[in-house]
């Protein structure tokens, strides 16, 4: 108990030397993105490379680990007590308990496009899932055809839902999910059908959407917490939702450092390849030719911890930007040493890979070496949200343990985690590292296992979930409000980031295309809207950038695709009083991958860093 008081201390300290709380900084000026690449070009990159394959070998030999020199650089650089304070604006975040709570756990939370309504999924015997409308303030709850916990949720090009995979049925109750393929939507009214089945059972599978609409499918055992794995991954065609689904080999490097494949993290890159991670490796491939085209990096060697469950990271991609190149930037934030128990403290380092596409690799990609920064606060299965104006909302999780239920008694005996990591911060990608990490506002509430978090189409950020949330969880605060209830914690949350806080002006949507096209242009009417005090100085800003952000749809940790793109401004913001029009390039069709079909929400953003609600509209190929 007392190393345990002691290393508290310590990281209380630590989140005492982050800039201040409550309080966002602005998005970077017009133009820093893109002197930020320039300055960044000079570093040395790494070719992913495909080597010639010796008889017997291996497909692929993983690249060279980075230069021990510049990970103890980054160390230099990550002491907080050498890190300035930037100056904060006068807006606050906030957090709001709806006035209305979720019939089942949120451990599963994904929006059906386009409306205000979530589908939530918790692990029960009977009810399982519930319709939470936002809007209406209501939350019904529902029973699906099959139990879809444990499965991994994504949208469909037409704006339904499909739940894969899932757990085991009750006796009596919901039916075996493990090998199905589970549709929701709310058009006429909500309703549940199933798809043709899986090829293999699969418990904690990933998916991610394909440039041309089809949904890849990948890990996942046969059993909860066991069993065998599937020998490939399976391909699913929503237009075709009745034939079998198509096989894809799975990547050598990732199946060696994915252990079980229990929610690894798969993205689709803005050429339309595939980036594979799994716990410890990965690699990228093109899903046409079925060919690995490369291996990512080694971690660094004083990298010991684990990404995947138990020891669950939040994993994402970070905005992709027109001025970039449309890099793509994996970063891994948190985890868990392996074996780690109740009462060990959870990582507080964030991993972040940047994969350039290069001309000078066979494979088409080089890599910065692996960054390593310190977070401030240690955390493990948090959740992580990106912003439309490119930041990153990394919320939930504990401070000490690991993801899952008691080893003794099982869920009603609690989880395997104490110390709620309740201090949310804001990760500003931009900055240099060391500087990237700032306090807002505390959440009394604490969400531990099976908690989610949803950006919505206001701006804000749904916060939802936990299973093992009582009054009872070791490392509670007088600053804290548990659950009340017992166990399963169902309050709905709302965080409102600084950016869009009252007090201030915000663009306003007007009037936005329904649908949009690959490389075309397209114009976007707005006016600014001067939220309680802000008064004449609304009309001095100006729209600067616009996002496109993908539907959640979140559960333990991840949004497979999660995704912010900004779009490249044609004609800028004339800064004219009244209604304005800003004429926007539609993500283009060289970058297939940027922008999957289907439902995106629309978002304009200020240069103070402010932005608009979101307007939805389709991508179309």
């Amino acid at each position: 108990m007392v190393r345990r008081v002691a290393l508290a201390a310590v990281l209380l300290a630590a989140a005492l030397l982050l800039p201040s709380a409550g309080a966002d900084l602005a998005a970077p000026p017009p133009g820093e993105s893109a002197a930020r690449a320039a300055a960044v070009a000079g570093s040395r990159d790494e070719d992913l490379q495909t080597p010639p394959r010796p008889p017997g070998a291996s497909l692929l030999a993983a690249p060279p680990p980075p230069a021990a020199g510049n990970a103890t650089q980054l160390q230099a650089d990550l002491d907080f007590r050498k890190v300035k304070k930037a100056k904060q604006p006068a807006k606050k975040s906030s957090w709001r308990t709806l006035p209305f709570g979720s019939p089942v756990v949120a451990a599963l939370l994904a929006v059906v496009p386009p409306y205000d309504k979530y589908l939530a999924v918790e692990n029960s015997k009977t009810t399982t899932t519930a319709l939470l409308d936002l809007q209406e303030e209501t939350g019904t709850a529902m029973k699906s055809l099959v139990n879809s916990f444990c499965g991994a949720p994504v949208q469909l090009e037409s704006g339904e839902l499909i739940l894969v995979g899932g757990h085991h049925g009750y006796k009596n109750g919901i039916a075996d999910g493990r090998d199905q393929i589970q549709m929701f939507g709310v058009d006429p009214d909500p309703a549940f059908s199933l798809l043709h089945p899986l090829r293999w059972n699969r418990w904690y599978p990933a998916v991610s959407t394909l440039a041309d609409g089809r949904v890849l499918i990948v890990g996942g055992s046969y059993k909860a917490d066991a069993g065998s794995l599937p020998p490939f991954s399976e391909i699913f065609d929503p237009k075709a939702p009745d034939q079998e689904t198509e096989l894809l080999p799975t990547p050598q490097n990732f199946v060696d450092n994915a252990g079980m494949q229990w929610f690894a993290f798969i993205h689709t890159l803005p050429k339309g390849h595939v980036l594979w991670w799994g716990d410890r490796g990965g690699s990228i491939s093109d899903v046409a030719s079925q060919a690995v085209l490369a291996d990512l990096p080694d971690l660094p060697d004083s990298i010991t911890h684990r990404t995947a469950y138990p020891y669950t990271s939040t994993v994402l991609v970070l905005p992709y930007r027109p001025e970039d190149g449309y890099t793509a930037t994996l970063i891994i934030f948190g985890g868990a040493e392996g074996g780690a128990d109740i009462d060990t403290p959870a990582v507080s380092t964030s991993l972040r890979l940047e994969l350039r596409q290069c001309d000078s690799a066979p494979s088409g990609y080089c890599a910065v070496p692996w960054e390593v920064e310190e977070m401030g606060i240690p955390r493990v299965m948090g959740d992580s949200v990106l912003l439309p104006n490119g930041k990153v909302l990394l919320l939930n999780g504990a401070q000490y343990g690991r993801a899952a239920y008691s080893a003794t008694g099982g869920q009603k005996a609690g989880g395997r985690a104490s110390h709620p990591a309740n201090q949310p911060l804001i990760y500003e990608p931009w900055r240099p590292a060391g500087q990237r990490y700032f306090p807002v506002d505390f959440n009394p509430v604490p969400r531990l296992y099976h908690s989610t978090a949803c950006l919505h189409r206001t701006g804000e950020v749904i916060s939802a979930g936990c299973d093992t949330c009582g009054n009872n969880v070791d490392g509670l605060t007088a600053a804290m409000s548990p659950n009340p209830k017992g166990l399963l914690e169902k309050r709905l949350q709302l965080f409102t980031p600084a950016d869009i806080a009252a007090g201030g002006a915000r663009p306003v949507i007007k009037r936005a295309p329904a649908s949009i096209a690959r490389d075309e242009t397209f114009t976007v009417e707005f006016e600014y809207i001067p939220m309680a005090t802000a008064g004449a100085a609304s009309g001095q800003q100006t729209v600067t950038a616009a996002s496109l952000v993908t539907p959640c749809a979140a559960t333990h940790s991840i949004g497979w695709n999660q995704r912010v793109v900004f779009l490249k401004v044609v004609t800028p913001d004339p800064g004219s009083p009244g209604t304005r029009s800003l004429t926007l390039a539609a993500p283009p069709s060289s970058h297939p991958g940027l922008s999957p079909p289907g439902y995106h929400l629309l978002f304009l953003v200020a240069s103070d860093g402010s932005y608009s609600e979101g307007a939805w509209v389709t991508v179309t190929a």
